[in-house]
């Protein structure tokens, strides 16, 4: 296979991932996703995407997304899935190039444009690897890790192949440099220098220490810099802690791991519990079939536990054969692919606890040496039948092969279109968890949510009434069954379920707060239902409904440039597209502030959708007015009088606008109409006076002014009538 053909086959399974994965473009976004995008967003501003936080890659990632683009679901995951064959394509690139520095008389040398090809296409197909991908949160954070640490190895791989300088350098110094963005990413990012040896020790060193030794200061330099920085942007780790397994985390709601929700998961029964899991992770890859995205297992907390014992001796004599493999032959794939997923999972399943205790998500990174390892494997079988047997030597056997390696290929990518086709679902798809892990909390909670999300109401409170049942320490059922109640207008029923999830509330959470805002507004309890709104924004800045509650709020009191700001961020924020409501309140906003052109931005486009809200069309017609349109304010005015021809304030900006267009005698009757209020519109009878002279009818204007003369009028009127009066004998 030529170079070029290795790119057009890979450029056309990039085509074909992209139609298995766009079927799940417009998945819904889950509450979870919200809240964890939600809450490092648009409005924080970039100080705090750097160096102050672990995360800082993926937080300024985010922040660019939610600024341009708000919580959009189409432009995540549109990105996600572009990172996704991102990554599948440096790790073509990588593959190809480190295959290449092996012995040109070797298997991996002559087969190296096909491993990497396979190796990649897997890695961008596999089922095992949609559960990552299409998660918008874990592939953000996974997927630019992933990213970051291919794009490094690949680097460094660079640098120590080359043979100038010049190069050598650029290409070393470029890997530093990145490594700062990597560290930023996800702190299991912290394998990555073990990871780049590694590559170097199977693919180019081929197993020779004198050739490591050659490179012990550029390797001294790269460790030594890569953790210097882990450690200065990762300062809530220390490596005592790391070591010593001090570290601890609490259950995530619903999904209770320990005995309560205020017990710590420490390091060693993590640790226990994940020793038997290795081999689940390991046949994810072989078996891809039915899997489930929200499982877990029961705490081990201690090793009399038999699986545990097994397992351990199991990864023993794995371990084993790896050593057996490599000692036979340095650079065999098995060995390589073995090692790499061990390195790449130490993280996860070693000394630092999860709440997720499974995670196939967490496999994203390791999953590069288990793919490698199956593409050397069925290209070594295929190879060693037709070199030993015979049976490849016929046409027909080798079109029974390729039909056997395309349809092995469209099974696998029919099995993680039907993860996409699932995941488009949110019904079907918490009702497929609910069979596959029944039982816990937190999935029937999430079955819930997505019924009430398509109308099945009763059947959503069935579903937070059975979470309660399965953990009643899980504040959001509670709250979802006030929602339902204080929708029905039960308010007090509402209040009890929302102060029982008060009582077990671990974290803030933001709809029980939002809620008990649009409560306290109901009972016009102003003060109380600020502080629950402030509550709601102080968990989850970026959560619409509450700004949108807040700005309305705001707008209540008077504060109307405060509502302006927040009314603008709740636009922004709003999940796929703001909705009418929101866009409406803006505009009104926008109106009392005197932001004329943002009115105009906001309501143009919806004008035919504005229907009978005659305040709109007004501020619509009124701000076009303020921005000197004279001819589109008229336009719109007509349109709202013909509706209310009763309404003086239209009539009187109807005529205004008719007299800047210098169309006197339209506006004439408009200000007649409007002289019947003399004391709220004092200037009516004067401009319709104007206006009568303007348009040639000196006698009618010279008597409406000598009859406006006879009554009472105020200082203004009195100084714009000697101005019109002068005007008129210039004129005459």
């Amino acid at each position: 296979m030529t170079r070029t053909a290795l790119y057009s086959f890979f450029s056309a399974i990039s085509v074909i991932a992209f139609f298995v994965y766009s079927v799940a473009f417009a998945s819904p976004l889950f509450f979870e996703d919200v809240v964890a995008l939600g809450g490092g967003g648009a409005s924080a501003g970039l100080g705090n995407f750097f160096l102050a936080q672990s995360r800082w890659a993926v937080s300024f990632w985010n922040y660019i997304t939610l600024s341009y683009s708000g919580l959009s679901i189409e432009a995540f995951r549109f990105q996600n899935f572009v990172l996704h064959v991102l990554i599948a394509w440096v790790l073509l690139l990588l593959l190809n190039f480190v295959f290449k520095q092996s012995p040109e008389k070797g298997w991996i040398f002559r087969r190296r444009r096909l491993l990497a090809l396979s190796s990649s296409a897997l890695f961008l197909l596999h089922p095992a690897q949609a559960q990552t991908a299409l998660h918008v949160v874990h592939m953000r954070l996974e997927g630019l890790m992933v990213l970051c640490v291919l794009v490094v190895c690949y680097g460094m791989m660079r640098a120590i192949v080359s043979g100038e300088r010049l190069e050598r350098n650029g290409w070393f110094f470029a890997s530093l440099a990145l490594s700062v963005l990597a560290v930023g990413t996800k702190e299991s990012i912290i394998v990555t220098p073990f990871l780049v040896l590694l590559l170097d020790w199977f693919f180019i060193a081929r197993a020779q220490l004198d050739e490591i030794n050659k490179r012990l200061v550029m390797y001294g330099i790269f460790f030594g810099f890569f953790y210097v920085v882990f450690f200065i942007i990762n300062s809530q780790f220390s490596l005592l802690s790391l070591i010593t397994g001090q570290m601890s985390v609490l259950s995530r709601p619903g999904n209770l791991v320990t005995s309560s929700y205020q017990q710590p998961l420490s390091a060693y029964p993590y640790f226990l519990t994940q020793i038997p899991l290795v081999f689940h992770y390991l046949s994810i890859f072989l078996n891809p079939f039915g899997l489930c995205v929200d499982y877990d297992v029961p705490m081990i907390f201690s090793w009399n536990n038999p699986i545990v014992v097994f397992s351990a001796l199991a990864i023993v004599a794995l371990v084993v054969g790896v050593v057996a493999a490599w000692y036979l032959k340095r650079s065999n794939l098995v060995s390589f692919g073995l090692i790499w997923f061990f390195i790449a999972i130490a993280p996860r399943v070693t000394l630092v606890p999860s709440a997720d205790i499974v995670g196939d998500y967490k496999m994203f990174l390791a999953s590069v040496g288990m793919l490698v390892l199956l593409s050397a494997v069925f290209l070594w079988v295929i190879d060693w039948v037709r070199l030993n047997t015979g049976l490849l030597d016929s046409k027909i056997s080798k079109v029974v092969l390729g039909g056997a390696i395309v349809w092995l290929f469209v099974m696998l990518t029919s099995e993680t279109r039907n993860q996409c086709v699932l995941w488009s679902d949110s019904v079907a798809f918490w009702e497929y968890v609910k069979i596959r892990t029944p039982g816990r909390a937190r999935t029937v909670h999430n079955l819930g949510v997505a019924l009430a999300g398509v109308g099945r109401v009763s059947e959503a409170m069935d579903c937070y009434h059975e979470a309660v049942v399965l953990d009643d320490q899980y504040a959001e059922p509670l709250v979802k069954l006030g929602e339902c109640y204080q929708e029905r207008g039960d308010t007090s029923r509402a209040l009890s379920y929302y102060q029982r999830a008060e009582s077990v509330e671990t974290q803030p959470i933001v709809e029980l707060h939002n809620n008990k805002g649009q409560l306290y507004v109901a009972q016009g309890d102003l003060l109380r239902a600020e502080e629950e709104f402030k509550k709601a924004l102080a968990a989850q800045p970026h959560f619409s409904k509450a700004l949108f509650n807040y700005a309305n709020l705001l707008k209540k009191q008077g504060q109307f440039a405060q509502a302006y700001s927040v009314i603008n961020e709740c636009v922004k924020s709003s999940v796929h597209s703001a909705d009418a409501a929101m866009l409406f309140l803006k505009a009104r906003l926008a109106f009392e502030v005197r932001d004329f052109r943002e009115v105009i931005a906001t309501l143009e486009p919806r004008r035919e959708t504005i229907g009978e809200d005659i305040a709109l069309q007004f501020m619509l017609a009124s701000s076009y007015y303020s921005m000197e349109n004279y001819r589109k304010a008229s336009e719109l005015f007509d349109r709202v009088y013909s509706k209310r021809p009763d309404n003086l304030d239209v009539a009187y900006n109807y005529a205004q606008s008719l007299m800047k267009l210098e169309r006197y005698s339209a506006a004439v009757p408009y200000f007649q109409q409007c002289s019947v209020a003399p004391e709220k519109y004092p200037f009516a009878p004067l401009h319709a006076a104007t206006c009568l002279h303007r348009n040639g009818n000196h006698m009618a204007a010279k008597t409406a002014l000598a009859s406006l003369e006879q009554s009472f009028l105020s200082e203004p009127v009195q100084a714009e009538l000697a101005l019109v009066k002068r005007d008129m004998q210039l004129m005459a």
